[in-house]
Protein backbone atom coordinates (compact mmCIF):
# COMPACT_ATOMS: atom_id res chain seq x y z
CA UNK A 1 0.00 0.00 0.00
CA UNK A 2 1.53 3.27 -0.98
CA UNK A 3 0.23 7.09 -0.16
CA UNK A 4 1.13 9.77 -1.80
CA UNK A 5 1.06 13.25 0.32
CA UNK A 6 0.18 16.44 -1.08
CA UNK A 7 -1.09 19.26 0.40
CA UNK A 8 -4.07 20.97 -1.85
CA UNK A 9 -6.67 23.93 -1.50
CA UNK A 10 -10.36 23.60 -2.41
CA UNK A 11 -13.42 25.95 -2.72
CA UNK A 12 -17.05 25.54 -0.84
CA UNK A 13 -18.25 25.15 -4.78
CA UNK A 14 -15.93 22.14 -5.25
CA UNK A 15 -17.47 20.55 -2.03
CA UNK A 16 -21.02 20.94 -2.94
CA UNK A 17 -20.20 19.29 -5.69
CA UNK A 18 -18.39 16.30 -4.03
CA UNK A 19 -15.15 16.92 -5.17
CA UNK A 20 -13.59 18.70 -2.12
CA UNK A 21 -9.59 19.09 -1.80
CA UNK A 22 -8.64 20.42 2.06
CA UNK A 23 -6.43 22.78 3.39
CA UNK A 24 -5.95 24.65 6.62
CA UNK A 25 -4.02 25.76 9.24
CA UNK A 26 -2.62 23.11 12.15
CA UNK A 27 -3.45 24.48 15.71
CA UNK A 28 -0.47 26.69 16.51
CA UNK A 29 -0.69 27.06 20.14
CA UNK A 30 -1.01 30.75 20.09
CA UNK A 31 -4.10 32.20 21.72
CA UNK A 32 -6.72 34.16 19.56
CA UNK A 33 -7.30 37.43 20.72
CA UNK A 34 -10.13 37.69 23.29
CA UNK A 35 -13.43 38.70 21.26
CA UNK A 36 -15.13 41.78 23.02
CA UNK A 37 -18.58 41.30 24.32
CA UNK A 38 -21.41 43.57 23.62
CA UNK A 39 -24.29 45.38 25.98
CA UNK A 40 -27.16 42.54 26.08
CA UNK A 41 -30.54 43.10 24.45
CA UNK A 42 -31.96 41.84 27.39
CA UNK A 43 -31.16 42.45 31.56
CA UNK A 44 -30.18 38.76 32.51
CA UNK A 45 -29.44 37.33 29.09
CA UNK A 46 -25.82 36.35 28.40
CA UNK A 47 -23.81 39.26 26.68
CA UNK A 48 -23.53 38.69 22.71
CA UNK A 49 -20.02 37.69 22.00
CA UNK A 50 -18.91 37.85 18.29
CA UNK A 51 -15.48 37.09 16.89
CA UNK A 52 -13.21 39.35 15.94
CA UNK A 53 -12.09 37.88 12.50
CA UNK A 54 -13.85 36.92 10.29
CA UNK A 55 -13.96 33.25 8.54
CA UNK A 56 -13.26 31.77 12.25
CA UNK A 57 -15.58 28.94 13.72
CA UNK A 58 -16.54 29.13 17.60
CA UNK A 59 -18.46 26.70 20.05
CA UNK A 60 -21.08 29.11 21.48
CA UNK A 61 -22.19 28.62 25.25
CA UNK A 62 -25.88 29.69 25.51
CA UNK A 63 -25.78 30.05 29.09
CA UNK A 64 -22.61 32.19 29.34
CA UNK A 65 -22.67 33.37 25.73
CA UNK A 66 -18.74 32.36 25.95
CA UNK A 67 -16.83 31.46 22.43
CA UNK A 68 -14.42 28.49 22.47
CA UNK A 69 -12.30 28.33 18.71
CA UNK A 70 -13.23 24.92 16.85
CA UNK A 71 -10.15 23.17 16.27
CA UNK A 72 -8.22 24.16 13.27
CA UNK A 73 -6.39 21.05 10.95
CA UNK A 74 -4.62 20.76 7.90
CA UNK A 75 -5.76 18.36 5.27
CA UNK A 76 -3.29 16.71 3.04
CA UNK A 77 -4.45 14.37 -0.05
CA UNK A 78 -3.52 11.24 -0.32
CA UNK A 79 -3.86 7.88 -2.62
CA UNK A 80 -4.06 4.36 -1.54
CA UNK A 81 -5.45 0.75 -3.22
CA UNK A 82 -6.81 -1.86 -1.45
CA UNK A 83 -7.67 -5.42 -2.78
CA UNK A 84 -11.66 -4.38 -4.30
CA UNK A 85 -10.61 -0.21 -5.03
CA UNK A 86 -8.48 2.47 -4.71
CA UNK A 87 -9.60 5.68 -3.32
CA UNK A 88 -8.57 8.98 -2.99
CA UNK A 89 -8.76 11.24 0.10
CA UNK A 90 -8.14 13.69 2.57
CA UNK A 91 -6.38 13.49 5.29
CA UNK A 92 -6.47 15.58 8.72
CA UNK A 93 -4.02 14.45 11.97
CA UNK A 94 -6.04 13.18 15.38
CA UNK A 95 -8.45 10.10 15.55
CA UNK A 96 -10.46 12.59 17.02
CA UNK A 97 -10.95 16.21 17.53
CA UNK A 98 -10.19 18.06 21.06
CA UNK A 99 -13.46 20.17 20.46
CA UNK A 100 -16.35 17.63 21.78
CA UNK A 101 -19.80 17.40 22.55
CA UNK A 102 -21.21 14.96 25.15
CA UNK A 103 -24.51 13.26 24.12
CA UNK A 104 -27.57 15.24 24.55
CA UNK A 105 -25.75 18.11 23.66
CA UNK A 106 -26.39 20.35 20.04
CA UNK A 107 -23.30 22.25 19.08
CA UNK A 108 -24.26 25.72 18.07
CA UNK A 109 -21.31 27.89 16.10
CA UNK A 110 -21.05 31.11 15.89
CA UNK A 111 -18.80 32.73 12.40
CA UNK A 112 -18.18 36.04 11.72
CA UNK A 113 -18.98 36.96 8.16
CA UNK A 114 -18.33 40.08 5.82
CA UNK A 115 -21.49 40.46 4.91
CA UNK A 116 -24.99 39.00 5.78
CA UNK A 117 -26.94 39.67 2.81
CA UNK A 118 -26.46 35.89 1.33
CA UNK A 119 -28.46 33.09 2.69
CA UNK A 120 -26.42 31.35 5.57
CA UNK A 121 -27.65 28.24 4.54
CA UNK A 122 -25.68 28.61 1.60
CA UNK A 123 -22.12 29.63 2.90
CA UNK A 124 -21.20 26.93 5.38
CA UNK A 125 -20.79 23.14 4.86
CA UNK A 126 -20.51 20.75 7.98
CA UNK A 127 -18.64 17.52 6.87
CA UNK A 128 -18.54 14.32 8.35
CA UNK A 129 -14.59 12.54 8.48
CA UNK A 130 -13.72 8.85 9.39
CA UNK A 131 -12.01 7.95 12.38
CA UNK A 132 -8.98 5.66 11.35
CA UNK A 133 -6.66 4.80 13.87
CA UNK A 134 -4.33 8.04 14.36
CA UNK A 135 -6.08 10.12 11.88
CA UNK A 136 -9.21 10.95 10.16
CA UNK A 137 -10.33 11.21 6.21
CA UNK A 138 -12.85 12.00 4.27
CA UNK A 139 -12.91 9.92 0.83
CA UNK A 140 -13.51 12.58 -2.12
CA UNK A 141 -13.17 9.79 -5.21
CA UNK A 142 -13.04 5.96 -5.66
CA UNK A 143 -12.27 2.94 -8.29
CA UNK A 144 -13.06 -0.41 -8.55
CA UNK A 145 -10.26 -2.55 -9.43
CA UNK A 146 -9.27 -3.00 -12.81
CA UNK A 147 -11.08 -0.03 -14.35
CA UNK A 148 -8.89 2.49 -11.71
CA UNK A 149 -11.43 5.30 -13.49
CA UNK A 150 -12.05 7.79 -10.03
CA UNK A 151 -15.18 9.04 -9.57
CA UNK A 152 -16.41 11.48 -7.22
CA UNK A 153 -17.74 10.57 -3.95
CA UNK A 154 -20.15 13.02 -2.37
CA UNK A 155 -19.28 13.73 1.29
CA UNK A 156 -21.60 13.17 3.93
CA UNK A 157 -23.11 16.53 5.42
CA UNK A 158 -25.13 17.78 8.13
CA UNK A 159 -28.08 19.75 7.53
CA UNK A 160 -28.04 23.07 9.81
CA UNK A 161 -30.21 26.17 10.50
CA UNK A 162 -28.91 29.40 11.12
CA UNK A 163 -29.96 33.17 11.85
CA UNK A 164 -27.80 36.49 12.43
CA UNK A 165 -25.87 36.73 15.63
CA UNK A 166 -24.66 39.91 16.93
CA UNK A 167 -24.29 42.75 14.61
CA UNK A 168 -21.89 41.02 11.89
CA UNK A 169 -21.62 37.05 12.35
CA UNK A 170 -23.84 33.95 11.72
CA UNK A 171 -25.17 31.51 14.34
CA UNK A 172 -25.91 28.33 13.15
CA UNK A 173 -26.43 25.04 14.87
CA UNK A 174 -27.34 21.11 13.19
CA UNK A 175 -30.79 20.10 12.98
CA UNK A 176 -29.39 16.73 13.96
CA UNK A 177 -25.69 15.39 14.72
CA UNK A 178 -25.02 11.48 13.71
CA UNK A 179 -22.92 10.12 17.12
CA UNK A 180 -20.24 9.31 17.51
CA UNK A 181 -18.69 11.47 14.97
CA UNK A 182 -16.13 13.46 13.50
CA UNK A 183 -16.90 16.78 11.38
CA UNK A 184 -15.44 19.59 9.91
CA UNK A 185 -16.71 22.61 9.12
CA UNK A 186 -15.86 24.55 6.07
CA UNK A 187 -17.13 28.24 4.67
CA UNK A 188 -14.18 29.57 2.34
CA UNK A 189 -11.06 28.52 0.78
CA UNK A 190 -8.19 27.30 3.04
CA UNK A 191 -10.43 27.32 6.30
CA UNK A 192 -11.22 24.48 7.98
CA UNK A 193 -12.41 23.66 11.57
CA UNK A 194 -13.53 20.72 12.75
CA UNK A 195 -15.10 19.28 16.07
CA UNK A 196 -16.88 15.99 17.41
CA UNK A 197 -19.59 14.30 18.87
CA UNK A 198 -19.41 11.61 21.63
Amino acid sequence: MQTHPRIVRFSTAMLLTGALLVSARAPGGQEPAAPQPSTPLNEGAPPVVEPEFEGIFYTLDPETGKLTELERAQGVLKQRQLASHIEKYIEIPGAKSPIRFARGHRPVLVVRVASRTQDPLGLFSIVAFESRGKTRALVVARSQIPSYKLEEVTPVKLAYEAEKYGSSSFKLWPTKVRRPAEYCVLMKETDLFCLGAD
